[in-house]
């Protein structure tokens, strides 16, 4: 496995080197990169623009090569989210890890999916009673009340990798997925039941829009 440097031109920041092996994948280089700039990161472009966001990709699928300049984006110190229809609340700490509060049966109680909210948590998003984050691994976890996007049961499976963003109406979510497919979960009324339209959502997707309902 040869070993290749890569230059780590943080935003803000100093610029770090980081060696590892191009068979190495884009989710060790993620890890060594937040390990280096001691810092959670948003993002991390070539030098041809693209986003690596894809963490079993290797660095040879990707072309990143040896001596390839790559920019890192912190992340922002915290995000937030709130339950608008629920007095609940979710914050995204610097460690990546989240805390709830406010109404228990609306997503201010996360007990049930403590275990995963502890660390790696990218990004959050809430309907009216229920969050939903995306981990650094790919995987997302849901929490709330059941009808408004907490229950993820129905499509579990299909969110345990590969996750890139999540979209949310007032009562369900919707997940864009690596391969360009759609994963819906929710209230069916609000956006959750997309097996109308099923075929449609399986790939080639490139962009995902929510409505206030």
């Amino acid at each position: 496995m040869p070993a290749i440097t890569i230059q780590l031109v943080v935003l803000e920041g100093p610029t770090c080197p980081i060696q590892l092996g191009d068979s190495e994948t884009v989710e060790e280089l993620w890890r060594q990169a937040e390990e280096a700039t001691g810092r959670p990161l948003s993002l991390l472009v070539t030098s041809h623009g693209y986003a690596l966001h894809t963490p079993s990709d290797t660095l040879a699928e990707v072309g990143v090569e040896n001596g390839c300049p790559l920019v890192a984006v912190p992340a922002p110190p915290s995000t937030y989210a709130r339950c608008v229809g629920a007095a609940a609340c979710a914050t995204l700490r610097d460690d990546g890890s989240v805390i709830t509060w406010g109404d228990m049966s609306c997503g201010g109680d996360s007990s049930a999916v403590r275990a995963p909210l502890l660390s790696g948590v990218r990004s959050i998003s809430a309907t009216n009673f229920a969050f939903s984050v995306v981990k650094w691994d790919g995987s997302a976890v849901a929490w709330g009340h059941p009808r408004s996007g907490g229950d993820t049961g129905p499509v579990q499976e299909q969110l345990r990798g590969a996750v890139k963003q999540i979209f949310a109406t007032r009562r369900a979510f919707a997940a864009q997925k690596e391969d360009g497919s759609v994963v819906t979960w929710g209230d069916a009324d609000f956006g959750g039941d997309s097996r109308a339209v099923r075929e449609q959502l399986a790939a080639d997707v490139r962009h995902v829009h929510s409505t206030g309902s």
